[in-house]
């Protein structure tokens, strides 16, 4: 079982309430101990063990610690490596379609242009026809004058409309 820094540093804190506890229990008896009361002796000599052994622990638990953290900011890291490949590999799929979607504007862009020229080259010769057959167009669309203006306003209106 592996432990956490933060649950080392727990152990930690717990072993130095302790020790404390220990050192105030030896400092009581202490005067005792040397002024010859035998029990006295022989329980500050426990406590002193105690005390040897809880710090030869806590250097343990410390040296513990830094691993721990060590390993915690390995595993971060490597987190972290992964979460900036996954987001990476994310962004250039983003990119490959925007590339895509910009390429395919371009081929529309490329047909736009002769297309709205091809619509004002046929609208003046369908007004020399009804001029040639004496007709008049009604109010339709067809007709009109300018319907390559009309779909470059339509298209402007339409690319404008996306940022509002």
């Amino acid at each position: 079982m592996s432990l956490t820094s933060s649950e080392i540093t727990k152990k930690i804190a717990n072993l130095d309430r302790a020790m404390a506890d220990m050192s105030a229990r030896a400092d009581a008896i202490s005067l005792s101990a040397v002024s010859g009361d035998r029990d006295a002796v022989k329980t500050l000599a426990g406590i002193n063990r105690e005390i040897e052994q809880a710090s030869a622990d806590r250097v343990a638990l410390e040296r513990a610690r830094v691993q721990a953290m060590d390993a915690e900011a390995k595993v971060s890291a490597a987190t972290d490596e992964e979460n900036r490949a996954r987001h990476m590999a994310r962004a250039r799929d983003h990119a490959e379609r925007l590339i895509g979607m910009a390429q395919r504007l371009d081929a529309v862009s490329a047909e736009l242009r002769p297309l709205l020229g091809e619509i004002a080259d046929t609208e003046r010769e369908l007004w020399k026809s009804l001029r040639a057959a004496d007709q008049v167009p009604d109010a339709a669309t067809i007709g009109r004058r300018n319907l390559a203006r009309i779909a470059q306003d339509r298209l402007t209106n339409t690319c404008q409309d996306m940022h509002r």
